[in-house]
């Protein structure tokens, strides 16, 4: 345990809030707050899709999105707290 002064518990707290909110750690809910409406839209579709992750990770990027296959895996299996598909 630290008794640092210089830690700042609320930045934390911050974070820990932001953590548990929908998008919060989740690469795929903060890129999709992020994307023009209709390229979300698009990604929010292929979400629910059967297409492979790896597929739809590769369109991304080819767009310019930095996003990876595992993240888009782990959103579908809804291990974020991110609002259900």
């Amino acid at each position: 345990m630290t008794s640092d002064s210089a830690v700042d518990l609320d930045a934390i707290l911050a974070e820990e809030v932001a953590a548990t909110t929908p998008g919060g750690r989740c690469a795929v809910g903060k890129l999709l707050r992020t994307m023009e409406p209709d390229h979300a839209a698009w990604f929010q579709a292929k979400l629910r899709s059967e297409l492979p992750a790896s597929v739809i990770a590769r369109t991304l990027a080819r767009a310019g999105y930095d996003l990876g296959r595992t993240s888009i895996e782990r959103h579908r299996r809804t291990e974020c707290k991110c609002p259900t598909l």
